[in-house]
């Protein structure tokens, strides 16, 4: 008998701290007292009664601790579904990524049938969502390097829950079991109850945040993978959305050039007005190339900067994660000067990004122009009328139907132009922003 009462009084110990662990909270007061309570107290006290305003004080401070237990209870929750569902979730997402990789010889989607046009609008949806997920990766990656510190973080507060909870449970004790309602006594036991609760609300969600933490983890690095292949996917289709572009923007600017040069020849020893139209139309299809050409080249310039840019984001927050486990130190000293070495001179970019800014504006003024110009191609006759001015009627009669060919034309090349100019004009504007986040990133360090 005596071996099995040794045997079974640790059983019973045990048992006893589950139980008190597990056993139903103490009643704490609800908000809907706490509002009679308060408005009692406002509507029998006077103003400049102190007992009035140490009354609502306690009764705020209750509120709050009534909020905090609300939210404990709503985080308690999440990392509960979490240490329950996190772990398969991340065994599908690494299922789906394996999948992917097996099935990613298929071939890309078609571009050829695509116009110009939705090609380009699809590059800029597409160019949003990449950058959405690079911001998705690098909040993933935070979480992730943030968890060993968050992990010590959590244990220093449940250490010192661990030595609130019987203080608090030791002042509550000492109070009577019944006291007058509306009064001093029963709004501090309120507080008490309601802050003992809250702290063991506390307790408990930090308690389910640690052993939940591995799965979140393994959840974490399974969504950074995913978010890692779904933005070389991306990257991937972008540039070769690009290039389709390209080719199409040249092909359409080489026909158009083609045919506006054929124009002038056959214009030759007509009269000045078509011949000075004709080439007027020529001299605006010369343009479309070179504004290809700055297309493609701000595109790569803006992929130049913008991985950079990210190359010195991840070298600064790796610094800034050894400063915060080792602090400075020599080695941390010399990492630093080394990096200090490779970042490039700022005056460079700067004046870099003042080319930049000073294309945009000049595309801008261009845009105007064409935009302006495209309003009076609208009224062909009347357009064809103005040109016509002061010539004999005989002569206007013979040449009124080539110009007006032409005019129509020039409104089609004209529209042309504008997209380009817009096509063109976005590009800048992306790599000014590359720029000012480049600048940003060296401006840390």
């Amino acid at each position: 008998h005596r071996m099995l009462k040794a045997l079974l009084l640790p059983l019973l110990l045990v048992a006893a701290v589950v139980v008190a662990e597990t056993d139903t909270p103490l009643e704490t007061v609800t908000v809907v007292q706490l509002e009679g309570a308060t408005a009692q107290a406002t509507e029998n006290l006077a103003a400049d009664d102190p007992l009035r305003e140490t009354l609502l004080n306690m009764y705020t401070q209750t509120r709050a601790a009534l909020e905090e237990i609300d939210q404990y209870k709503g985080a308690q929750e999440g990392y509960a579904q979490a240490r329950a569902a996190a772990a398969k979730k991340a065994r599908d997402i690494v299922a789906g990524l394996a999948e992917r990789a097996v099935s990613s010889d298929q071939p890309a989607v078609d571009l050829s049938e695509i116009p110009l046009q939705e090609l380009e609008q699809r590059i800029q949806v597409d160019q949003a969502e990449l950058e959405a997920l690079k911001t998705r990766l690098a909040d993933t990656s935070d979480s992730i390097n943030g968890m060993p510190a968050r992990s010590a973080e959590v244990q220093n507060r449940l250490t010192e829950l661990g030595n609130l909870i019987p203080k608090l449970e030791s002042q509550l004790e000492l109070m009577p079991d019944s006291v007058p309602a509306g009064g001093e006594k029963e709004a501090d036991m309120w507080l008490a109850q309601a802050q003992l609760a809250s702290a063991k609300a506390e307790k408990a969600m930090l308690d389910e945040e640690l052993l939940s933490q591995p799965m979140r983890l393994q959840l974490l690095k399974a969504q950074q993978d995913q978010a890692s292949q779904d933005i070389t996917s991306m990257t991937r289709r972008l540039e070769a959305m690009e290039r389709r572009a390209s080719d199409l923007r040249q092909g359409e600017a080489s026909e158009a050039r083609a045919a506006a040069e054929q124009v002038v020849a056959d214009t030759e020893g007509k009269h000045r007005l078509v011949q000075q139209m004709a080439d007027k139309n020529a001299t605006l299809t010369t343009s479309f190339e070179q504004l290809n050409i700055g297309i493609e080249r701000a595109r790569n310039r803006n992929r130049e900067i913008a991985k950079q840019a990210e190359r010195f984001e991840g070298d600064l927050q790796s610094i800034e994660r050894k400063l915060d486990i080792l602090g400075m130190s020599a080695r941390v000293g010399h990492i630093l000067r080394e990096q200090q070495a490779k970042l490039p001179r700022g005056r460079d970019s700067k004046r870099e990004m003042q080319s930049v800014a000073d294309q945009v504006s000049q595309s801008s003024v261009r845009q105007l122009e064409l935009e302006d110009e495209r309003r009076q191609l609208l009224d062909a006759a009347a357009y064809v009328d103005d040109l016509l001015v002061g010539e004999a009627p005989q002569v206007a009669a013979a040449i009124r139907d080539d110009l007006h060919e032409l005019t129509r034309k020039r409104r089609e090349l004209v529209g042309q132009a504008v997209d380009l100019e817009n096509t063109y004009a976005g590009t800048l504007g992306d790599l000014e922003l590359s720029f000012h986040r480049y600048r940003s990133v060296i401006s840390e360090y």
